[in-house]
C-alpha cells in the first residue's frame, strides 16, 4: 500500500493537522486509519502480506529500496518468475540482480 502522509496521518514531519476545521480533519484521519487497518486485515485473511510505503519515504529511494529488500527477501530466480507469468522483458536492478517483468 502506498499512503500519503497527510491523508493517512503519518507520524512524520510532513503531517500537520490543519488549523481550520480541526475536528473535521481529526475525524477524517481517524476514519482513514480505520479503513487502512480494515483493508490490511482483509488482505491478511486472504493470505496476502502488506507493505506500507509512505510518501515521505519516496524521497530517499536507496533507503526505501533497502527496506523493501529486507521485507521482501531475496529476489526470485528468473526461471521461477517465468513459470508464473507472461514474460515480456528483463529489468536490471541496481542491486546487481535481474528479474523479469510480467504484463
Amino acid at each position: 500500500m502506498i499512503h500519503g502522509c497527510f491523508w493517512h496521518a503519518h507520524d512524520c514531519p510532513a503531517f500537520r493537522v490543519p488549523k481550520t476545521r480541526s475536528d473535521f480533519w481529526l475525524a477524517k484521519f481517524a476514519a482513514n486509519r480505520e479503513r487502512d487497518a480494515r483493508l490490511a486485515r482483509a488482505a491478511a485473511a486472504a493470505g496476502w502480506d502488506c507493505i506500507t510505503i509512505w510518501e515521505c519515504e519516496v524521497a530517499d529511494t536507496e533507503r526505501l529500496a533497502d527496506r523493501l529488500r529486507l521485507q521482501l527477501g531475496p529476489p526470485r530466480y528468473r526461471d521461477q518468475v517465468a513459470m508464473h507469468s507472461n514474460v515480456v522483458g528483463e529489468i536490471s536492478h541496481p542491486g546487481g540482480f535481474e528479474s523479469t517483468r510480467a504484463v
